[in-house]
């Protein structure tokens, strides 16, 4: 069997980049696949980063195929989809974005039962997306969520469904042995922050945060190397000795490593959220999607 994975696009983000690993890995235990075609936006990036954390994979690395965005070649028209994303439905997004993409551009696919959703599912409040939801859901091969409520959801439609953790976990516990090992730097903090969340509430927070750990370093990590680095200098103006972290030249036992000897954090990110949790290091989330609040609300 091959398998064309979608949606990994969204590259130099932290948590897809950690994701991804635990994704193929479950798909192979899954599907045991010959080969994985996977949708990319930079190839060089995406094959530089394989290589720099080939030892996670549990299967050869040679397995994993990437095509440009958007690539519809003949290799994978009739590989089994996979659809993934943190929320693989969400009608929070505008539509088409809101799942009827999928639809509109896999139609023979889904209505041959060729597809498997993984990741988050949320909640349909809209009447088209119930709608969706009632032609996407029961025809799935297979449904596989992070979370309670995204599993509570989809039983609404169908009981085809599997609660399984959140991808990046499997990677952490593959990992927690090798990131327990301290750089006896634990006097440290991390603050993260989005443009989703950047406004004057959260500054204030962070301002309070900061000040509660004034005698601590202070370390800046952008999840998302397009987004959150742009706001590290607008929050080095009001926490001038703010230092950058900087994951991309780095494995993910090494970012987890760095993370592990942190004492706490604040941020936005789901993924920060989550690997600090994991971690179990203490977290104050700044909630600014429904994702958020499934696993801190």
């Amino acid at each position: 069997m091959n398998i064309f994975l979608k949606w990994y696009y969204w590259y130099k983000n932290l948590g897809d980049e950690i994701l991804f690993f635990g994704v193929v890995n479950y798909l192979y235990k899954l599907y045991n696949f010959e080969k994985l075609y996977v949708e990319v936006n930079d190839k060089k990036w995406f094959e530089y980063w394989i290589d720099l954390n080939e030892n996670l994979l549990d299967f050869e690395i040679d397995k994993i195929v990437c095509v440009v965005k958007g690539y519809s070649g003949k290799e994978i028209k009739c590989c089994l989809k996979v659809f993934w994303w943190w929320e693989v439905l969400a009608d929070q997004r505008p539509f088409p974005y809101d799942g009827w993409n999928l639809l509109i551009k896999y139609t023979f696919d889904i209505f041959k039962w060729n597809f498997t959703l993984l990741g988050g599912i949320g909640t349909p409040r809209k009447l088209l997306s119930k709608l969706l939801y009632k032609i996407i859901l029961p025809r799935a091969d297979k449904i596989v969520v992070r979370e309670k409520k995204s599993f509570e959801v989809v039983t609404m439609f169908t009981k085809n469904v599997v609660l399984h953790n959140d991808f990046a976990q499997d990677i952490i516990d593959k990992i927690k042995d090798g990131a327990s090992k301290s750089d006896n730097n634990i006097n440290r903090v991390l603050i993260n922050i989005n443009s989703y969340i950047y406004n004057p509430d959260s500054v204030s927070k962070i301002k309070t945060f900061v000040k509660n750990n004034s005698d601590k370093e202070k370390y800046f990590m952008s999840f998302d190397m397009f987004d959150d680095i742009e706001f590290y200098e607008q929050v080095k103006h009001f926490v001038p000795d703010l230092k950058l972290y900087d994951w991309t030249d780095k494995t993910i036992l090494d970012i987890i490593v760095f993370m592990n000897n942190s004492g706490e954090w604040i941020g936005a990110r789901l993924h920060f959220l989550l690997l600090l949790h994991w971690l179990g290091k203490k977290t104050t989330p700044m909630a600014y999607q429904e994702k958020i609040n499934k696993f801190f609300g």
